[in-house]
């Protein structure tokens, strides 16, 4: 409303500098791709063909941005193999997209305040007209009125004339009276008169047509206000949702994410394509707002003196009801004179007394509604009304859809950062292993807490054997023999290998064959190293006997 407050009492309409800078633009037919003229032209072709040229602006650089996320993703798969720090990467993706992601929460907010603020200028407009067409029906009301009560006029006079005979026997003043009677019915037709041509000035149907053009933009503006309300909560919620997913390094949900805000990203740029459309059709109308209401009103057959009349409203305008107005009030004036001259004649006669009395409450009522026929046509309410209609589209309006407009291609500019942020954050997480329920006892599952495969093999044989539950017999020789000791292993972090601390291992009948042939590899080794040791302490021992 701030706009609205500066410029509302202004004697002259100014465009403001956003109107200015986008009217510069080159309008450029997207068809032949040459350049046209500025002038806003609804109705013409080649004008609605520039319009969609710079609506297409966004819907092209969408494609290009799509192209540019294709290959960031092949160049992500080609790379993804590359030894990285990955610990400090996934650290700093993860607070650069949260920071990315706050960036757009707050340009979401400044977008709220834009549609807030060109909602308001529309409503001023429609308020504007619709305030407009209640004045004209005022007038046409006024009029109606006005030319009823001088018929009225006309026939009482009529009656009046009557009554002469019994008001007076001098000839002349017979005469006298009939002459200032038929003045009365003729001045009475001259009012009617130029009453009636008063309203065929205003008779256009210019109103209704803006009438018709505001209906149907509240009808649009309440639905695109309600889809852009809807949308920009929802990349509300999306982003709070990519916050969250990212604050808990979720791998799937970031996906999830990226994957939505690509479906965010193309409807931003969507709708910025079409208030870029109503952004340079607004301008051009706001850059000089006259002549296409001069266009507009002779067209819908208005003068151009009317409609200029209404639009600037100066002093130095020519007023074209002026004439008819002086001429219907003198006209009222030699009525009321005729009419006391007449109560003076017929001062005697009580039926022309009566007569009288009706038809000065005629001319009082027919003098009142023409008093108020005459300022409601005065152009300083109709004015008014035009600038409010005027202010609030190229002020307000136009004003919250430059704020759309701005921060809308920055939302889709750090739409295209937080993807890409995204696509690389997930890339670089893990994928999270599924924890299933295992068997503790199983003799392949690694250890956790350091306790050797084969004493938990050897203990669940040990209790399978005395539960009776063994494959096979086994003698109390064998058991003794196979008898596997307590011994710890050390286990490599691959867990490809077991190390035994111990020289004596012996291998139960029924290991797997993965164990046996294990320890069977490992045991030339042992017994390599063991006849090494002894060679050795033989050798020491020859030494010492020779000394």
């Amino acid at each position: 409303m701030w706009f609205m407050v500066k410029n509302l009492y202004r004697e002259e309409y100014r465009p403001i500098w956003l109107a200015k800078f986008i009217h510069n633009w080159p309008h450029i037919s997207y068809k032949t791709f040459t350049k046209k003229d500025a002038d806003f032209a609804p109705d013409d072709e080649e004008y609605v063909e520039t319009l969609l040229f710079w609506a297409g602006m966004p819907i092209v650089w969408l494609g290009v941005c799509i192209v540019a996320l294709l290959l960031f993703s092949c160049c992500l798969c080609m790379k993804r193999n590359q030894p990285v720090s990955i610990r400090k990467r996934i650290t700093r993706l993860k607070w650069w997209l949260i920071f990315t992601i706050l960036l757009c929460v707050g340009a979401i907010g400044v977008c709220f305040y834009g549609n807030s603020t060109s909602a308001t200028g529309i409503h001023h407009y429609i308020n504007a007209v619709e305030e407009a067409n209640s004045t004209l029906a005022d007038i046409h009301s006024e009029v109606r009125s006005v030319n009823n009560e001088m018929r009225s006029a006309s026939i009482t006079t009529q009656d009046l004339q009557g009554e002469f005979s019994s008001c007076t026997d001098n000839q002349t003043a017979k005469a006298t009276l009939d002459r200032l009677s038929q003045e009365i019915q003729d001045a009475t037709m001259h009012i009617t008169s130029n009453i009636t041509k008063i309203q065929e000035k205003l008779d256009g149907d210019l109103i209704d047509s803006l009438l018709q053009s505001s209906s149907s933009i509240r009808q649009y503006h309440f639905w695109g206000w309600s889809i852009f309300i809807g949308l920009l909560l929802l990349d509300l919620l999306l982003c709070l949702y990519v916050i969250f997913c990212t604050g808990k390094l979720i791998r799937g949900g970031i996906i999830l994410g990226c994957i939505l805000l690509i479906i965010a990203f193309t409807l931003v740029w969507i709708m910025t394509g079409a208030e870029l459309f109503v952004a340079v059709g607004l301008s051009d109308l706001c850059f000089n707002p006259n002549p296409y209401m001069l266009h507009e009103g002779s067209k819908h057959g208005l003068e151009e003196d009317v409609v200029k009349y209404y639009i600037e409203c100066r002093q130095t305008t020519s007023d074209p009801f002026e004439k008819m107005f002086a001429d219907s009030q003198r006209d009222l004036l030699q009525v009321q004179n005729n009419k006391d001259q007449i109560s003076k004649l017929c001062s005697k006669s009580e039926a022309a007394k009566a007569i009288l009395n009706d038809l000065q409450e005629i001319l009082d009522s027919s003098t009142k509604g023409f008093n108020q026929l005459h300022v409601s046509a005065n152009c300083q309410q109709l004015n008014g009304e035009y600038k409010l209609a005027i202010f609030g589209l190229c002020y307000n309006g136009l004003s919250g859809l430059g704020f759309q407009l701005l921060f809308g291609t920055i939302l889709g500019m750090l739409w295209l950062v937080a993807i890409c942020q995204g696509t690389l954050l997930a890339s670089r997480l893990g994928r999270r292993k599924m924890n299933y329920d295992a068997d503790q006892e199983d003799p392949f599952l690694p250890p956790r807490e350091g306790t050797a495969t084969l004493e938990r093999y050897s203990a669940r044989r040990d209790q399978a054997s005395t539960s009776g539950l063994s494959r096979r017999p086994i003698s109390s020789t064998s058991q003794s023999s196979n008898a596997l000791p307590h011994f710890p292993v050390i286990i490599s972090n691959r867990g490809s290998s077991l190390v035994s601390q111990s020289n004596n291992v012996s291998v139960p009948d029924d290991l797997p064959p993965s164990y046996t042939l294990a320890i069977s590899r490992d045991r030339p080794n042992q017994r390599n190293g063991n006849r090494q040791s002894s060679e050795t302490s033989d050798n020491r021992y020859s030494a010492a006997s020779l000394v």
